[in-house]
């Protein structure tokens, strides 16, 4: 064994030994060198390129999984709306002449109870369409109307709270109180009760003394009073107004004519404005026909 080792030995110190001068070392080295430079590049190459595919791998599948959810919402999205009801615009026909609702209830107040549509002049009078004349004209206002005698008068009025009745006192020419009892209807108003205090003196005062004398004073008149019909206020629409001066003045009043011998005048919204007396009693005692008026406190 030794021998083999000596004679290796031997052989190896008989090859030639190889002579390198320093730029073949130098040259050898740089080739060592650039291989070595090259291959770590390589190296790192590979490790970017393996963390590039990886970080591409996980977007791509992200985007993937995206699109796939994105798609599944739109098509729920379209299943609903698509189950609401659309209009058929085969059947809708738009036209610029149907009637406004405004323009139909415009039209609807020009026209009368009649359907007729109304004139100019209808439109301008409003006494022809009145829905309350007692109202309008205030007939159960208080008043004080004047006379240089026995004609003159003041009266209140009170509507009863138990009754549909309207009762109204005052003095009659300073001298006697009166009280008067008005029944309503409709558009006619009637006095169907009338007393002087001094006819039931001692009754009337006892009544006066309670109270609730007015609603008492009722009862009595119902009761106690002879039953009358006199016509107070009525009101007819085709009737119109009338001017009437007084003391200098001109009103416009609506006529109401009692019995073609008197006619009691109304003011609109003051209520009795004038009394006009023409019947032969008035005559005869004055000479001609007497006006009283309004005395009007305002004024």
């Amino acid at each position: 064994m030794k021998n083999n080792h000596d004679d290796f030995d031997k052989k190896l110190e008989q090859m030639p030994k190889p002579s390198l001068n320093d730029e073949k070392k130098r040259e050898m080295h740089e080739a060592i060198t650039e291989f070595s430079q090259k291959y770590e590049e390589k190296q790192r190459r590979g490790f970017f390129m393996k963390r590039f595919a990886a970080s591409i791998g996980g977007v791509a599948i992200a985007a993937v999984a995206a699109f796939f959810i994105i798609t599944s919402l739109n098509e729920e999205t379209l299943d609903i709306v698509g189950d609401e009801p659309q209009p058929d615009y085969d059947q809708t026909e738009i036209t610029g002449d149907e009637p406004n609702e405004r323009e139909e209830d415009a039209t609807d107040q020009k026209k009368d109870e009649t359907g007729n549509e109304k004139s100019d002049d209808q439109k301008q009078d409003p006494d022809e369409y009145v829905v309350n004349p007692l109202q309008k004209y205030d007939v159960f206002s208080d008043y004080n109307l004047y006379h240089p005698s026995y004609l003159s008068e003041a009266r209140e009025f009170y509507q009863s709270e138990n009754t549909d009745y309207v009762l109204a006192y005052g003095h009659q020419a300073h001298a006697v109180t009166r009280y008067e009892l008005f029944a309503v209807k409709e558009d006619e108003v009637t006095i169907i009760r009338s007393v002087v205090d001094d006819a039931d003196y001692e009754r009337i005062e006892s009544i006066l003394h309670l109270d609730n004398w007015k609603e008492a004073m009722i009862e009595y008149l119902l009761d106690e009073a002879e039953p009358i019909e006199e016509t107070f206020f009525t009101y007819d629409e085709q009737q119109s107004k009338e001017e009437v001066t007084v003391e200098g003045q001109t009103y416009m009043l609506y006529p109401v004519v009692i019995d073609d011998e008197k006619t009691f005048y109304f003011k609109e919204g003051e209520g009795i404005w004038v009394k006009f007396y023409s019947d032969q009693a008035t005559i005869d005692m004055y000479g001609e026909e007497q006006k009283v008026f309004r005395i009007n406190e305002n004024e």
